[in-house]
């Protein structure tokens, strides 16, 4: 979903990261499947955690709870 919705090229990464888990899983490489778990994972999660604050931000600002953006 982050994929779709927030950030188009890194969730593209986060997918090649995730194909990989299964072939090296296969093949007996269990650490270089759990790092490329654990990669696909860390980007997934740090963009949809910057999308869903920076839509909960500009929520606010459109609806006039905000009167200034601070950057």
């Amino acid at each position: 979903m982050s994929t779709l919705f927030c950030c188009l090229p890194l969730g593209i990464v986060a997918i090649i990261h995730a194909a990989k888990v299964d072939g090296l899983y296969r093949s007996g490489d269990y650490s270089g499947a759990q790092e490329a778990a654990d990669n696909a994972k860390k980007i997934c999660s740090i963009w949809s955690h910057r999308w869903y604050h920076c839509r909960c931000y500009l929520f606010l600002y459109w609806n006039g709870w905000l009167n200034v953006i601070p950057w």
